[in-house]
């Protein structure tokens, strides 16, 4: 029922969504809303539940990186240039604050590489975009790099409690 891919080699960003939408058009009708004004392009893949009652829950997108550019995330060996793990988590995070109104889990791990299988008979999965692929600094332009798990999920809770969000004692 899942997919894993390489941890040392990061490939995709898998954003997760905690949304329920009637059905799979409704899901498909949201994405393409938000492409060119939120997000480049459609996900490449995308692997949710399909309910009895037809309604589509919680996919998973996949944004593949194009070929010959995965991140290279092995800490220990002092070669790696974690600087751009962390730009790789850094534009996670900003592709997570693009798709909140499809309510993108911040809470989720900027490096999995593990998620719903498109493949899988447990899931329905799908393509929606075979042909466009853009690189990390590309997608630097469409998101905002400077956020983080903390101050998105901060964020996401105060607005889930209708208060404003203010600096603890």
């Amino acid at each position: 029922p899942y997919l894993e891919g390489n941890k040392e080699f990061l490939a995709f960003w898998r954003i997760d969504l905690d949304g329920i939408w009637p059905d799979i058009y409704a899901f498909k009708d949201d994405i393409r809303q938000l492409v060119g004004s939120k997000i480049p392009f459609a996900p490449h893949l995308v692997a949710g539940d399909e309910l009895l009652d037809g309604r589509f829950s919680k996919p998973h997108l996949y944004f593949l990186l194009p070929p010959g550019e995965a991140v290279w995330n092995k800490p220990e060996d002092p070669r790696c240039k974690m600087r751009i793990v962390k730009f790789f988590e850094a534009v996670y995070f900003g592709i997570v604050d693009a798709l909140k109104c499809l309510h993108a889990d911040p809470g989720a791990p900027p490096t999995t590489q593990r998620g719903k299988n498109p493949l899988s008979p447990l899931s329905t999965g799908f393509t929606m975009n075979d042909r466009e692929f853009m690189s990390m600094s590309h997608w630097a332009s469409w998101v905002d790099t400077t956020l983080n798990r903390e101050t998105l999920v901060r964020t996401r809770a105060a607005e889930k409690a209708g208060v404003d969000l203010e600096t603890s004692n």
